[in-house]
């Protein structure tokens, strides 16, 4: 039997520790990301599962696809995958991942993406990928912030990374880690 496949596309950085969790799952846990000083740290950490480090650039088209095509055929196609791209530096990145990968994906997106003068850009997203592979299960995670004692910070990388993973153990649609409202409270 052949052990499910996990890709995180970024997941060197803040989303570390959920890669190392999902590895404690026994999951073979492929993680892209641009830094491979950062990724090969990773993969050494790495207790029970399988890290499968893979340097790519997102930037690169070209390239990137060819790297998501030869995943494929080594690892075969995921089936479930957890993306973290800034789409403003590379938009058809999350569609390249789109045409390739099976099951589900779950678009890491940052607080902006709730910003209620931009109310078109979750739906923008939704419709994208559901226009691009209408059989991939499409699922939205918004990264907002916290509020303490009167006050509002950015979540630390151990909440953005429980609260994917809380994320992904659900069937919500859309998940918003930490808090998005009141809008005028996110820190600047």
């Amino acid at each position: 039997m052949t052990i499910p496949l996990v890709l995180v596309v970024g997941g060197s950085g803040m989303l570390s520790p959920l890669c190392l969790r999902l590895c404690d799952g026994a999951r073979t846990v492929a993680v892209l990301a641009r830094n491979g000083k950062r990724l090969g740290a990773l993969a050494g950490q790495s207790r029970h599962g399988h890290i499968v480090p893979v340097i790519a650039d997102y930037r690169d088209a070209l390239l990137f696809a060819h790297t998501l095509d030869g995943l494929a055929q080594s690892h075969g196609r995921p089936t479930r995958t957890i993306c973290w791209i800034h789409d403003e530096a590379a938009p058809e990145a999350l569609l390249q991942i789109a045409d390739r990968v099976e099951g589900i994906l779950w678009h890491v997106l940052g607080s902006a993406a709730c910003d209620p003068a931009q109310p078109q850009v979750l739906s923008g997203w939704l419709a994208r990928f559901q226009n691009r592979n209408p059989q991939l299960d499409y699922r939205q995670i918004v990264l907002g912030f916290v509020l303490e004692a009167g006050k509002s910070r950015w979540l630390t990388d151990t909440e953005i990374s429980d609260g994917v993973y809380d994320a992904t153990e659900n069937t919500d649609a859309l998940n918003i880690v930490g808090v998005v409202d009141p809008w005028s409270r996110r820190p600047h």
